[in-house]
């Protein structure tokens, strides 16, 4: 299983990175590190003064066996990715950040850095990848538990606390806490347990993108959320914080009762199981 695994692996880094015309590869050299640092600061938009990850911490990350990885396009450097490992020791990474420049690089090349990252954990005999995201990021939400099939670990009100990056500033820093089981080949996946359609619909997307609550549900259900909450955010801050303060009425009580998290469907919705179900994956 674990060899199957590796060469599955190996064939997504070739195929995704191909698809997005990058090489994805290990970061050690103090200009690329200093390059990363840049591009993680531009891409959420920090004030001046103000990074996503300091240079000297990237540094340390990456010449002390943990995961510093970049994507580079024509030898230019377009997305950035970093981690250390983790609990439960030594078969678990932390994938702390991963960031894409989206005005040079090609669609997919978050899909490839993924991709690399489950290769290069392999190689190491790392097993399992644990992240957060924002519970309000579709795109995110789609690659890590439609695509990635990523399974739903927590869900965490201000898990970093107030944030001061561009995109996050006021906003919470709410976060759904994930594990990335490396080992689950595509066949697993296509084998796992089909939960059934989902019946109900527990939050939706109003006529005016406003979130619409509806009854407890009783089986299977959809938490819809936007399809642009950056945008959204930008546009109509105000409904954005609106979406943030329904997921936290929602989630955390439902959680609370034994639902899980177990699918984000391609309609922008988070599939919902109740209490006592078999696991899906």
């Amino acid at each position: 299983m674990a060899q199957t695994a590796l060469q599955e692996a190996r064939d997504a880094v070739d195929q995704a990175t191909t698809r997005a015309q990058v090489v994805v590869r290990p970061v050690t050299e103090t200009d690329e590190l200093v390059a990363m640092e840049a591009l993680l600061a531009a891409v959420w938009e920090h004030p001046p003064g103000s990074v996503e990850l300091d240079i000297t911490l990237l540094a340390a990350l990456a010449r002390s066996g943990n995961y510093v990885a970049g994507a580079f396009r024509a030898d230019e450097l377009v997305g950035a990715t970093a981690g250390f490992r983790c609990e439960p020791f030594p078969v678990t990474l932390h994938s702390h950040v991963t960031g894409v420049d989206r005005q040079r690089a090609a669609t997919g090349t978050g899909t490839a850095l993924k991709a690399y990252q489950r290769l290069w954990c392999l190689e190491r005999g790392i097993t399992g990848v644990r992240w957060t995201f924002d519970a309000l990021q579709s795109r995110n939400a789609r690659l890590n538990m439609g695509h990635l099939g990523a399974d739903w670990v927590s869900f965490h009100v201000d898990y970093y606390g107030e944030l001061r990056d561009g995109l996050n500033r006021g906003t919470g820093s709410d976060r759904l806490l994930l594990q990335w089981d490396l080992t689950r080949t595509a066949a697993d996946r296509a084998d796992k347990t089909q939960q059934p359609e989902p019946a109900q619909t527990l939050l939706a997307r109003g006529p005016a993108g406003e979130p619409v609550l509806g009854t407890r549900p009783t089986t299977y259900s959809r938490l819809e959320i936007p399809t642009d909450i950056d945008g959204l955010r930008a546009s109509d801050p105000e409904l954005a914080q609106r979406w943030r303060d329904t997921l936290r009425e929602v989630l955390p009580g439902l959680i609370a009762d034994g639902w899980r998290v177990v699918d984000f469907d391609e309609d922008g919705a988070y599939v919902i199981a109740p209490p006592h179900e078999q696991e899906p994956r």
